[in-house]
């Protein structure tokens, strides 16, 4: 089971909507899921509606960047560790709602204390 929720006061008020995916057991509590192996068993994940970027590729192009600057530096830190070097990541996903097609996103990990 999942709950989705609106996210941001911004994303609000876009036509498209940014949403917090929220997976639940059958109790109510947290339920954790691997959608990649690298982000490994999260509860919460984020559909962005990249509202102001339609090629839905500028949020996760440039983290990718980033991951790849972060792992080509001859520095062994905290960031190394991190999935994605520590930023966005995600993927491109069809989102339909009630059967409404909703458009293009992409559901990435969400900016939590664990990243």
């Amino acid at each position: 089971m999942a709950t989705l929720k609106v996210q941001g006061g911004t994303s609000a008020g876009f036509p498209k909507k940014n949403y917090t995916v929220q997976f639940l057991k059958e109790d109510g509590g947290k339920n954790k899921v691997k959608l990649v192996d690298s982000w490994g068993k999260q509860s919460k994940y984020c559909l962005k509606a990249n509202w102001v970027d339609f090629s839905q590729a500028r949020n996760v192009v440039s983290g990718q960047l980033f991951n790849q600057i972060v792992h080509s530096r001859c520095i062994d830190d905290e960031l190394n560790a991190l999935p994605n070097g520590g930023v966005v990541d995600g993927y491109p996903v069809l989102v339909y709602l009630n059967g409404d097609l909703l458009g293009l996103y992409t559901m990435n990990i969400p900016k939590d204390n664990w990243m």
